[in-house]
């Protein structure tokens, strides 16, 4: 037969290009494995986020417990732990100066009484002073007239200062 020089040569013919890849037996298993995979880190990511919303939910109920304990510590309380779970109890969700405040306000005894001045209770009374040595008879005649408490201790204050 003869050969056209226009025609490429049979033996020369580059290679046919590779067959489909949807006919390929391995292809099916490849997506079914990617599925699963997917499936897989989807329901991971799931389970991490329901875990880190947990944490966080902890996290924040730590952060309300301390603030409470020292707002109920400032506050002078005597068992910090019965007005703590008090507070857990009657109001998670409150702002917790205002549930202390409260707690305060209706349950008084579990709180130490404030003290106005310790340092004026500590100070010994002041010694009182006689200007004139008629200061004494004068006390002594208005207690025995008057007969009243108020002037029977000025009248003992002033003998004890001698």
């Amino acid at each position: 037969m003869p050969t056209d020089p226009d025609l490429p040569d049979p033996g020369n013919l580059p290679d046919p290009p590779p067959e489909s890849t949807n006919d390929d037996p391995a292809r099916p298993d490849d997506c079914a494995e990617h599925r699963t995979r997917a499936l897989e880190a989807e329901t991971l990511a799931a389970h991490l986020t329901t875990e880190l919303d947990r944490a966080r939910a902890e996290l924040a109920a730590l952060h309300r417990t301390h603030e409470l304990t020292a707002l109920l510590h400032d506050a002078g309380a005597i068992d910090p732990d019965a007005a703590l779970v008090l507070l857990n109890h009657a109001s998670p969700d409150e702002n917790t100066v205002a549930a202390v405040a409260a707690l305060q306000r209706e349950k008084p005894y579990l709180f130490r009484a404030l003290r106005a001045s310790t340092h004026a209770a500590s100070m010994p009374p002041t010694r009182p002073v006689i200007n004139s040595p008629t200061d004494l008879d004068d006390a002594l005649h208005l207690a025995a007239t008057k007969g009243d408490r108020p002037s029977l201790l000025r009248y003992l204050r002033l003998r004890r200062a001698l």
